[in-house]
């Protein structure tokens, strides 16, 4: 089992880095849908990693809690640091305009 949740885990990061870049490729739009894109994918990487490097050593109890503190925790993280510091590399663009008095 603990195979298959850290190929899981694997997937999941791969989601939430994918999901930076394409938030980075829309010029890291300002929306709460966004915001939601980005915290439940770190969220859920952030969960899944806390139960594939604690399910054999924790109870249920303590997995769901450790899960769910991991999953806010990268959920944050990645929601609001992270953004921030993708755009030192990706910045973001300036918005044209056609009118040349703005």
């Amino acid at each position: 089992m603990g195979f298959y949740l850290f190929i899981l885990w694997i997937l999941s990061a791969f989601i939430t880095v994918y999901m930076q870049l394409r938030y980075a490729r829309e010029n890291y739009p300002d929306r709460f849908r966004w915001r939601l894109v980005l915290f439940f994918s770190a969220f859920v990487c952030g969960a899944i990693g806390a139960i594939t490097f604690l399910y054999q050593i924790a109870t249920w109890r303590d997995l769901l809690l450790f899960a769910i503190l991991a999953g806010l925790f990268s959920g944050i993280i990645f929601t609001f640091l992270f953004p921030s510091n993708i755009q030192r590399i990706i910045p973001k663009r300036k918005e044209s305009s056609d009118d040349p008095l703005k």
